[in-house]
């Protein structure tokens, strides 16, 4: 197996993991935003 294949297989699992952990913080910033929102649309501050 050649060196760029391995990089290639790391970058791949790497990626795959950021990005779950990106969507799960993604949704927890938006049900974050939605608690700061009135019912009018502008944040409470």
């Amino acid at each position: 197996m050649s060196r760029t294949c391995i990089s290639l297989k790391i970058c791949a699992s790497v990626r795959h993991v950021w990005d779950m952990h990106w969507h799960g913080y993604m949704c927890q910033c938006k049900t974050y935003l939605r608690h700061n929102i009135d019912t009018d649309g502008r944040e409470l501050v």
